[in-house]
């Protein structure tokens, strides 16, 4: 058996390398720190390095000449002196020239030296972010100063000369600044109006002050009007749950943005969870749109936890306007666990348009989790307006389930023609969107197929616009295949969309078409087309080949329509012109 070694060499060249590597860093930190020390003292009396084939690109000397770096980056010394020595030094002990500078430099230095890193983006954002670190609202200032005026914007590059375009720089700027001093971030995004992506950094900046000072983030979106963008509502309900009211205060003076409804209704459902009642008071007493969000939120929260408690409080309202208004929160959170108990509940208190909506939103809700039984219900509601608003909101989550074939074959089966039209409008956007050109020739040949009687004809409008745009001339023969009574209209429909994308070919189409009615339907609706066309060169074309009884048919047809003078003039010469 072979003894063990007394001694492995592996850990111990381990540690002679790792004292080589600390060793020789300390060695080039130390040179680097007595080289920047020297470059102090010693700034603007050094000579010309030798060129050097590893020089730092962005001083790289021309033929000749002094550095591009000395004589351009900044006239100050201290800087003149570094790119000096950048250009000659080895490529570590550039960076740490660098790093030390950084650590020494003062604002006004700041610029001159970011100028010297071009070229080498971890250097200038390391600079960058020590600049941030030393003095932010200096940083600020000097790019605002340095993009008036121009038409930069985010990811271009500007007239700074700092390698990097304003708006990533600011954006570094506030990553840093926002934790430590959300009141200055405030007053420098509201006060700089035109700088480059200025709703871009105030966005970002929103979404990092609400996590740690919520107030001021709603404050923020007040005076920066910022009406579409939403940040994440988390922080805003914990600090909500302290005061709530206050908190309601606050965001309802944002006004009725995206953002600020989207506060109320969070701050909303943190003050129904201590206190539903007096959220829904306070909701009361502000505007329109304000008091829908927070009632929203509010009756959210409590008929979660609570939805008969919720249910009674709507039920003893005296005022029918305030029960229409809280029902859909209501009964869309309630059917989600007792759907049955929400549609009785709304069936036996509300009344009209409210009735409609609540049964809707009961509907979708039950749709979500049952698509059979919420089938079985809509079948079997009243005929009428609830009854078709409740089939819309069946179709699209039936849709997402299970396809078109199956929502499809139940609506060709219900006894109404304005249920069936209802839920084939919604189900043809679905079915022509968001199936692929597969599903779009399946609705074709529904439109002409054994049920196609059946089939309301706006559904089949649908269709032959979708088909149109795929192909004009396969949709005109698709149209032959129709019901005798809506070919007419179908093919107008077709016709229309062609000239909308190419006139020129849709017209030709026409005028190869032979003698008889078709034609002059034809020639008809292509002159009411032509007639809001933006090309009058496709009127000449079309109007020239005419035969004279067709050109008094397309004039009869222009006096019929409300054409405006100017554009009457130029179809009068697209009749005689050359």
């Amino acid at each position: 058996m072979k003894r063990p070694a007394l001694f492995s060499p592996a850990p111990l060249l381990c540690c002679a390398l790792a004292a080589a590597l600390g060793f020789g860093a300390g060695w080039l930190i130390h040179r680097a720190r007595d080289s920047a020390r020297h470059l102090t003292s010693s700034a603007g009396e050094g000579t010309d390095p030798p060129d050097q084939s590893d020089q730092f690109s962005p001083t790289k000397r021309p033929a000749g000449g002094k550095s591009q770096a000395s004589s351009a980056a900044t006239p100050d010394a201290k800087n003149n002196a570094l790119a000096e020595a950048l250009a000659t030094s080895p490529r570590i002990e550039r960076w740490l020239l660098l790093v030390v500078a950084a650590e020494n430099a003062t604002p006004d230095e700041m610029p001159g030296l970011l100028r010297l890193c071009v070229g080498d983006n971890a250097a200038l954002r390391m600079v960058a972010a020590r600049w941030a670190e030393l003095n932010p609202a200096h940083m600020w200032q000097t790019l605002r100063g340095l993009t008036v005026g121009t038409e930069t914007g985010p990811g271009r590059a500007d007239a700074s000369g700092f390698g990097l375009p304003s708006y990533d720089l600011a954006q570094l700027l506030f990553d840093s600044w926002t934790p430590r001093d959300p009141s200055a971030i405030i007053a420098s995004l509201s006060a700089a109006k035109n700088f480059p992506g200025i709703d871009r950094l105030r966005m970002n900046a929103l979404e990092a002050l609400v996590k740690t000072d919520p107030e001021s983030a709603l404050r923020a979106m007040r005076d920066w009007e910022s009406r579409r963008y939403i940040p994440r509502m988390d922080a805003v309900r914990a600090w909500a749950e302290k005061n709530p009211q206050y908190a309601a205060g606050v965001a309802a003076k944002i006004g009725a943005t995206a953002g600020g409804r989207e506060a109320l209704t969070t701050i909303g459902k943190a003050w129904a969870s201590s206190d539903p009642q007096a959220a829904l008071a306070y909701a009361a007493t502000l505007p329109t749109m304000q008091n829908r969000a927070l009632a929203a939120g509010a009756m959210v929260e409590w008929a979660g936890r609570d939805a008969k408690a919720a249910a009674a409080y709507v039920t003893a309202l005296p005022d029918a306007t305030l029960r229409a208004g809280l029902a859909p929160f209501l009964v869309e959170t309630w059917a989600k666990a007792a759907p049955q108990q929400a549609l009785d509940w709304a069936q036996a208190t509300l009344r009209g348009e409210a009735r409609v909506t609540a049964l809707g939103s009961i509907v979708g809700s039950m749709a979500r989790q049952d698509v059979t039984r919420a089938a079985e219900l809509v079948a079997g509601l009243d005929p009428g307006g609830s009854k078709n608003k409740a089939i819309g909101s069946l179709v699209e989550p039936w849709f997402q389930k299970d396809g078109a074939a199956p929502v499809a074959e139940w609506l060709l089966k219900l006894p109404e023609a304005d249920a069936r039209e209802a839920g084939f409008e919604k189900l043809g956007f679905q079915w022509l969107w968001n199936s692929g050109r597969e599903g779009a020739l399946k609705a074709a040949e529904l439109a002409i197929g054994p049920h196609r009687d059946l089939v309301p004809g706006t559904f089949v409008a649908q269709v032959a616009s979708n088909e149109a745009r795929h192909d004009p001339e396969a949709a005109m023969k698709w149209v032959g295949q129709l019901p005798a009574d809506r070919i007419s209209q179908t093919r107008d429909r077709v016709l229309s969309e062609w000239m909308e994308a190419r006139p020129e070919a849709a017209a030709q189409w026409v005028l190869n078409q032979p003698p008889g009615d078709t034609r002059r339907e034809l020639i008809t609706s292509a002159t009411r087309n032509l007639a809001w066309n933006k090309t009058p060169g496709s009127a000449h074309q079309f109007f020239s080949q005419l035969q004279a009884s067709e050109r008094a048919l397309a004039r009869q047809t222009l006096d019929t329509m409300g054409v405006p003078d100017e554009k009457r003039l130029l179809l009068e010469a697209a009749f005689t012109g050359p």
